[in-house]
């Protein structure tokens, strides 16, 4: 008898335990406040990725090889010689391909050969830029396919960026404290994130590229760092 009193006692303890636990661990988790916070920072990029293009065509792939590294050495020395560092020169992509055309009830014949070779310059004053496009083209250079401004260290940025964020974040949960009678004694998590807008990249058609000189002025606008800072607090 006082056997089955005691497993009796025993099953009516377990369940208590499990009715009052998720009641207390509930109660634990009132006493937190849940922010999001955000920040920003703003700044004028100070690089810029240009991509510059010659295309060249001939009624022989070796001509039109030719033709194009002649014009292609031509341009990259004028670069140089504008004060753009050889090191920051570099081949983005190189094709070679047939040109056809279709007579009608005929097989399709090669008239001729299209080379073009697309260089990448990396511009580290940006309000060269327009002097870096007419140097190209008038040197040789008949495509300008884009420009893309960035900040080049923003690390620092994001740092001052986040640090906002947890800053409003803060400010948030004393709002919230403070109407509910409590106040913060620590915090329970955090976490962080952030990400880079940046100007959109410019691009030309053939027509833009070749009225493109110094008297036109390109503004890169602003590079923006939004961070975001989820934190729950502890309150009490």
């Amino acid at each position: 008898m006082k056997s089955k009193k005691l497993v009796l006692q025993v099953i009516l303890f377990l369940l208590l335990v499990m009715v009052t636990t998720p009641v207390l661990a509930e109660e634990i988790d009132t006493n937190v406040i849940n922010v999001s916070g955000q920040g920003s920072v703003k700044a004028a990029p100070d690089r810029a990725a240009v991509t510059l293009g010659v295309i060249t065509e001939a009624q022989t792939a070796h001509q039109a090889q030719s033709d194009n590294a002649q014009k292609v050495d031509t341009a990259v020395k004028a670069l140089i010689n504008s004060g753009i560092a050889e090191s920051d020169i570099k081949t983005k992509n190189y094709s070679l391909r047939p040109n056809y055309v279709y007579p009608e009830k005929e097989a399709p014949k090669i008239v001729s050969y299209i080379v073009e070779n697309n260089i990448m310059i990396t511009v580290k004053n940006t309000e060269q830029v327009g002097n870096i496009l007419d140097v190209a083209v008038k040197s040789g250079v008949n495509q300008v396919n884009s420009i893309n401004f960035y900040v080049e260290n923003d690390q620092v940025l994001k740092v001052q960026a986040l640090q906002k964020a947890v800053a409003d974040a803060r400010a948030k949960a004393d709002v919230l404290a403070a109407a509910l009678g409590k106040k913060i004694t620590g915090v329970k998590s955090a976490s962080g994130s952030w990400n880079t807008n940046i100007p959109g990249p410019i691009y030309f058609s053939k027509d833009m590229a070749a009225g493109y000189g110094s008297s036109n002025s390109i503004n890169p606008g602003e590079s923006e760092i939004a961070a975001t800072a989820d934190i729950v607090y502890i309150i009490e």
